[in-house]
């Protein structure tokens, strides 16, 4: 007998448990507690066809569970999911779309790493160097900068000419490259999702929600390649043309809080303060995401009470 969960991602069902009969013919089926954990989850029994019976479905249960306490945030949005399997553990406004500001760069990095070498030397345009709030500047067009440096530059210190550049060169255009973001967001299951830029700067239509953010989030995770760089404090590096750069990290809890390792912060006034972290606790690793949180400290506080959440429930 099978054990099943349906995935409204794919649209398909999956085994999640095996059990045979007991000696009296009857079948015990439990439900692990980490699968209760999620907020709703919809289960069904199925039994396969042999030679002496005929192949068995059950009709579908949905299970729906609580949260296990109230947490009072700041944030107008918020979110805790399980890195490693996606379960929900807490909740707030999570699939209500907002301006997200620079955690749209985990979707740039996502995309550049996927569809370049890291070694890869990105040309600086002039569009690059003049995006809002980089430390590009003149002096770095027609420099060559590689693609690893870039990212550096993009999820450290969150540099918008930094994601602009990787954009152009993954793409030939910002047009073109935002078409790939929005794409390879609703292949991940985002569904309150649209980019208009690269960066995260404030622009109408431009948001994502809580829960998609965490769905890019464990993708960014789930890579060597940026889960090394979003737990860096600083860097330092030269481009081509010998032009130094030394980026430090906007994330305020690294170093500060045990097992925080990521990911991305976030700042506009149409968004608010954002935060997406990563925060691995007992051998697991959870992804706690606050927008529009009204001040930088609030964003820090409720990210704070999140890992409070984890702390006492898991």
């Amino acid at each position: 007998m099978l054990l099943q969960r349906y995935n409204p991602a794919t649209g398909k069902w999956s085994t999640k448990a095996k059990f045979t009969t007991a000696s009296n013919g009857k079948v015990t089926l439990k439900y692990p507690n980490t699968w209760r954990k999620t907020n709703s989850s919809t289960w069904r029994v199925a039994v396969k066809a042999t030679s002496t019976t005929e192949r068995l479905i059950s009709k579908s249960v949905t299970i729906t569970t609580k949260n296990r306490s109230s947490v009072k945030l700041k944030a107008k949005s918020a979110v805790i999911v399980n890195a490693a399997t996606g379960q929900t553990y807490f909740t707030k406004n999570e699939n209500t779309k907002r301006q997200n500001a620079s955690t749209t760069k985990m979707m740039t990095a996502l995309l550049a790493a996927e569809r370049n070498e890291l070694s890869d030397r990105v040309t600086i345009t002039k569009q690059a160097a003049n995006t809002d709030y980089s430390n590009l500047g003149q002096r770095s067009i027609g420099d060559t900068i590689t693609v690893k440096n870039l990212l550096h530059m993009a999820l450290i210190p969150s540099d918008n000419g930094a994601a602009e550049a990787l954009a152009i060169h993954t793409a030939g255009s910002e047009k073109k490259f935002v078409s790939l973001m929005n794409k390879r967001a609703k292949e991940l299951g985002c569904t309150n999702t649209s980019f208009k830029n690269p960066h995260g700067l404030a622009q109408k239509g431009h948001g994502s929600s809580a829960h998609d953010l965490a769905l890019i989030a464990r993708e960014v995770l789930n890579r060597n390649d940026l889960s090394s760089i979003v737990k860096k404090k600083s860097y330092s590096f030269r481009s081509t043309n010998g032009i130094p750069y030394t980026v430090k990290s906007t994330n305020k809890l690294l170093g500060s809080i045990k097992g925080i390792h990521g990911v991305k912060t976030g700042f506009t006034n149409a968004a608010g303060h954002c935060f997406v972290g990563a925060f691995k606790y007992k051998g697991n690793t959870y992804v706690t995401v606050v927008l529009g949180a009204p001040t930088s400290d609030a964003r820090w506080s409720d990210t704070k009470k999140l890992i409070k959440y984890v702390k006492k429930w898991f």
